[in-house]
């Protein structure tokens, strides 16, 4: 079976329209002297069209070698994005960031054409029902998020790289052992693993959970390759106001008034095939 990222490339090219997606207007990505409070860890690929495809940048190095590599980001203006989207299966960090910039560039090309595919959607906790009795699996730490798990005494298995946060107490576990994955009901996952290519990895554990959930303003591609994995929920954000967000972007203040949350269902969602013309 082919990889998530190797699915990714050919599909959107097979949908490409005869007179090619939107050219790259603009790499967005913040300056190595950042403003007090403000953070580095999105950037974002501007089409010719106004649209935004936005990407985490602070696995690793990556920001710092997104600095480095300004000169070969500067020539992908002018280019199809398909171009960048061939990074997403390289082998460094900030390749591959780059690269799900511009398959979710493409992919919100696609949503704008088609609204009715995407539900507003509040906070995670307001929009995902979970049942006390089950066990839910986080990966990734999502701080709000495991205060009101622990606060209703769900019990909780959180994935994290970060081997400072791994404890266990009554009912909350932090481990770096993906396997845990295997005995959880229900999954929630960050759409970082998208860009450090875990998410098969983490999938293939979750063999047992009827309800995978992958968020985050990263997770903002077509979800066909994650729905037919498993997944049963993208949770991703769209840039509703693109001069505004790159106001925000110029003056590093916080973009969030632009965006809107979405989510798109695997039982409701008809498959890419029949939603492009």
């Amino acid at each position: 079976m082919l990889s998530i990222a190797d699915e990714f490339p050919p599909l959107l090219q097979q949908l490409q329209p005869a007179d090619g997606y939107p050219a790259i207007a603009a790499m967005h990505i913040a300056p190595v002297e950042l403003k007090p409070g403000a953070s580095c860890k999105f950037a974002a690929m501007q089409l010719a069209d106004g649209t935004i495809g936005i990407t985490y940048v602070a696995l690793g190095d990556t920001f710092q070698q997104l600095q480095h590599h300004r000169h070969e980001l500067d020539e992908l203006i002018g280019q199809s994005p398909m171009h960048a989207v061939e990074w997403y299966g390289q082998s460094s960090d900030w390749q591959r960031a780059i690269g799900m910039a511009a398959i979710n560039a493409i992919s919100q090309t696609i949503f704008h054409a088609k609204p009715q595919l995407l539900t507003a959607a509040g906070s995670t906790a307001d929009t995902l029902p979970f049942d006390q009795r089950e066990h839910i699996g986080m990966v990734g730490y999502f701080p709000s998020l495991v205060k009101d798990f622990r606060t209703s005494g769900i019990r909780l298995t959180v994935i994290e790289l970060d081997k400072s946060l791994v404890q266990q107490d009554r009912n909350f576990r932090v481990t770096s052992e993906t396997a845990a994955l295997a005995d959880c009901d229900t999954v929630i996952c960050t759409g970082t693993t998208l860009i450090n290519h875990t998410i098969d990895n983490i999938l293939d554990h979750c063999g047992n959970a009827s309800q995978i959930h992958l968020l985050g303003p990263t997770t903002g591609c077509l979800p066909d390759p994650l729905f037919a994995r498993g997944v049963t929920t993208i949770g991703g954000r769209r840039v509703v106001d693109p001069v505004r967000f790159l106001k925000h972007w110029q003056e590093q203040t916080n973009w969030n008034d632009c965006t809107q949350r979405y989510q798109i269902t695997r039982d409701g969602y008809p498959g890419v095939a029949n939603i492009v013309d």
